[in-house]
């Protein structure tokens, strides 16, 4: 998965730019994904 949203709001976020503590979900289904490319902050 290339974009997710970040929980608990609306905001899409791409993978190349997630933090890796942040908690992210699926836009399509709301399960929770799991960051493995990113900054690690």
């Amino acid at each position: 998965m290339f974009i997710a949203k970040k929980q608990g709001s609306n905001e899409l976020v791409k993978a190349d730019v997630a933090v890796k503590t942040a908690v992210y979900v699926c836009p399509g289904c709301g399960g929770e994904v799991q960051v493995k490319q990113g900054m690690l902050l």
